[in-house]
């Protein structure tokens, strides 16, 4: 039989012969000649599927038809459950070659499952009855919970089972929208079983499904979801991220059992789903944590989140695979339903970044503009600036906000010779509180001469600590051929086209014209770059070159908003770099470019380029030649001050102090690096291991003083250095050995060296050698070790 062309079947017989052909349809093929009548009836099996007590009557249509040429009479109708009603009555006649309509209807009266029938009895030729059995679910009123199952796995009536036995109405489906979107459903809680692999379902961005649960949980709706492979196998989608979860590994073969923690502490179980090989999960903040581990690995295997939206657990094992010993999956599921009745208790701090810094200025009018990005998981509340001036107390200015977490307060301009500290707080609706720097303050100084730039202060070992500088007038390198602006400050914003600039860079893939922003950074620093927001109108491209304009530093982004390109958290050294605007294939458009401080932003390098002219000036007022022996580097450094005389730098003066900001004054200066050559380093010695100490370096004129940024160091203590060449020699006869060994420097805390014999401690020593004397008739073995102040030992 082919589609379309229906062929006599010669050798029928009487009766309902039905095929079912590839082509997806189903035929009923009747003899070629029909004597007396003939009851067909359909369909027999009615499912009303889910219904509710007020949704009242509900009827579907069954068709009785007669396809001889003869009529019958339906004789009797038998009905089975009170729910069920129809609109015929016996007898009811069937003509010839037609058909009766006989509606079915089911009128809820309790809730749970419904199975009922109607009987027909008939006189027909070819039958004498036909059942139409009809099903259906009734709820009073919407049920508790909704079980959704699309990969068909043993969760699913696992959780109905449990919830019906807790006394919760709960039903189970494939259809996510069997009772409108969850959001409107108003479920207690919903749960989403995806199965174990092989019987798995994989969740995709952009299903209809993962956008109607996210809005579920931001309605506030709490949501349960298990999966073997969704964690961290699978494609994450928004739904994922809802749940607070890391997937940090696809797992092993070895979930045997499944452990209690936290609020299910002591809940064990012994594991039989449907695969062992499940995804280790870990929490991503402090409002998730572990509920469930693999004792086999240690490995979490269940997280719960305490959530602003609706509270959530992700687990990759299959619920209705534990089984069931002093603990029963109805005693764990109670412990569930309880968490997600849990009000939502705000602990996440707000978070601080990009804080504008200033290493110095020489503008006295102001104000000095601080931006800052806040954000916090629920909602900002205060948002200040705080600055105080040469050690006064502090002053608060409240920071507004520009939009895209971005905000700004103002300290206005201060006299020369002033040393401005500042920080930046910020605290949420729940009280919850971050300032930033977190210990200290950031530092800088009116100045009417340069100071030194690019501190940095390495927190060294045994109370020291490293201080490099570079000296006034260390500026940015000069904008190279390749780049088409200089990026003089962070936060930085720049809008623009690649339309018309040529293709100058060879971007990964396939690329096409391109603009190139110069950055240089005087520290390591990690940074956020950004085509998003709006601005960008075509589908772009970054990376980010080193300053030979051929080579990449491997961070690189195509589509990370739609079409448009963000690259997060990229760590770079000090050094020059290029930031590259492009376009995939032949796009081009207009774009808006963000570049942001993950850390601290700085603005100093138009501070810098600025004050390096106008000392230029002066070199040239005074005839004197504007090179780099004049201008870095050099034994002296000579700076007009007035027509008639030369600024001389004499030295640099290091301050130091246990608060911030550190002021320049007598009680806080610590040293100076003087002499022939002006060295830029200084290791500040004698310091208590563990105090966070605060520097400043000063250029020191002959007649002026100028103060770098501030910046902090920790020493801390090692463990002190081991003795090596340990010998042993003895004489026959003699219980005495006589040790010896070398130690060439002593560690500053050095106290003494402790003797063990065959791991026991035998003696002590300030000197390296040591006399033993051993019990007699054995063979004995030696090992030294060296002890500091605090008790600390060595390696032997």
């Amino acid at each position: 039989v082919t589609l379309g062309t229906w062929s006599t079947i010669s050798d029928a017989t009487a009766g309902d012969v039905t095929l079912t052909g590839n082509f997806g349809i189903t035929a009923t093929y009747l003899p070629q000649d029909i004597n007396g009548s003939y009851m067909v009836v359909g369909p027999t099996n009615l499912n009303f599927g889910v219904l509710q007590i007020d949704d009242g009557a509900v009827t579907q249509d069954v068709t009785i038809s007669n396809l001889g040429n003869a009529a019958f009479d339906i004789t009797a109708i038998t009905i089975t459950g009170a729910e069920v009603s129809t609109n015929l009555t016996a007898p009811v006649t069937v003509a010839m070659e037609s058909a009766v309509t006989m509606e079915v209807t089911i009128t809820p009266a309790s809730a749970g499952p419904f199975t009922g029938s109607i009987e027909l009895t008939s006189d027909a030729d070819n039958a004498t009855s036909a059942t139409i059995n009809v099903g259906a679910m009734i709820y009073d009123g919407f049920p508790e919970f909704m079980v959704w199952n699309p990969s068909a796995s043993v969760s699913g009536s696992a959780f109905v089972t449990s919830l019906t036995n807790l006394g919760y109405t709960a039903f189970e489906t494939t259809d996510i929208f069997q009772f409108g979107p969850p959001a409107q459903a108003g479920y207690s809680a919903v749960f989403v079983c995806l199965g174990i692999y092989s019987d798995n379902y994989v969740l995709t961005p952009g299903d209809t499904e993962v956008g109607a649960l996210v809005d579920y949980v931001n309605a506030g709706g709490p949501i349960y979801m298990e999966g073997g492979d969704t964690w961290a196998y699978d494609t994450p989608t928004d739904l994922h991220a809802v749940f607070n979860i890391d997937g940090i590994s696809d797992g092993g073969a070895d979930l045997a059992a499944v452990n209690g923690a936290d609020f299910v502490t002591g809940m064990d179980f012994s594991y039989a789903g449907g695969n062992s090989f499940i995804d280790h999960l870990a929490p991503l903040s402090p409002e998730s944590f572990v509920i469930h581990t693999n004792p086999a690995d240690a490995e979490g295997c269940g997280i719960a989140f305490l959530s602003p939206g609706g509270n959530t657990i992700g687990t990759s094992f299959e619920f209705g695979g534990l089984v069931d010993g002093a603990t029963t999956k109805d005693d764990l599921l109670q412990n569930y339903i309880d968490f997600f009745t849990q009000p939502y208790t705000d602990i996440v701090d707000p978070e601080i970044s990009g804080v504008t810094r200033f290493d110095f200025t020489m503008d006295t009018a102001g104000p000095y503009v601080i931006d800052a990005v806040i954000t916090d998981n629920t909602e900002l509340a205060i948002t200040s600036l705080f600055y105080s001036t040469d050690g006064t107390s502090f002053t608060e200015v409240a920071m507004a906000a520009l939009g895209n977490d971005v905000y700004e307060g103002e300290i206005p301009g201060q006299a020369v010779g002033t040393t401005v500290g500042y920080y930046v707080s910020a605290t949420d609706t729940s009280g919850n509180n971050t300032v930033a720097p977190e210990a200290g303050t950031y530092a800088f100084s009116v100045l009417s001469s340069l100071p030194p730039v690019n501190l940095s202060a390495e927190s060294g070992l045994d109370g020291h600590s490293i201080l490099e500088w570079s000296p006034p007038g260390t500026t940015a390198p000069p904008l190279l051929e390749c780049a088409n602006e200089l990026i003089e400050s962070l936060p930085f914003t720049a809008t623009g086209s690649n339309l018309g600039m040529g293709n100058d860079f060879d971007v990964s893939g396939s690329d096409n014209e391109d603009v190139a922003y110069q950055l240089y950074l005087s520290d390591a620093a990690t940074i956020n770059i950004t085509l998003c927001g709006g601005g960008t109108n075509y589908d772009s491209k970054l990376e980010v070159f080193n300053d030979d304009c051929i080579t990449t530093t491997g961070y690189y982004n195509d589509d990370f908003c739609g079409l448009q390109s963000e690259i997060d958290n990229v760590s770079l050294e000090a050094g020059v770099y290029l930031i590259v605007v492009d376009g995939f294939s032949t796009s081009a458009g207009n774009y808006t470019l963000n570049v942001t401080s993950a850390t601290a932003a700085r603005s100093i390098i138009a501070e810098e380029v600025n004050a390096l002219g106008y000392e230029v000036q002066k070199l040239r007022a005074n005839n004197l030649p504007v090179n780099a022996a004049n201008l870095s580097g050099a034994v002296r450094h000579y700076y007009e001050h007035t027509p008639a005389t030369l600024r001389q730098l004499v030295n640099y003066g290091i301050y130091r102090g246990t608060t911030s900001p550190v002021l320049l004054e007598a009680g806080n200066l610590v040293g100076t690096t003087a002499g022939d050559t002006l060295a830029t380093t200084y290791d500040d010695s004698g310091l208590v291991n563990g105090t966070t100490y605060y520097y400043r370096v000063s250029a020191i004129y002959d007649d002026d003083e100028a103060g770098s940024e501030e910046v902090s160091a920790t020493p801390v203590n090692h463990l002190p250095t081991a003795p090596f060449g340990l010998t042993a020699t003895t004489t026959e006869g003699s219980l005495v050995a006589d040790l010896a060994w070398e130690y060439p420097v002593a560690d500053y805390d050095f106290n003494h060296f402790a003797i063990y014999r065959e791991g026991y401690l035998v003696g002590t020593s300030t000197t390296t050698d040591y006399s033993d004397t051993a019990p007699a008739g054995g063979i004995y073995h030696y090992f030294v070790v060296t002890v500091d102040n605090d008790g600390a030992e060595s390696e032997p």
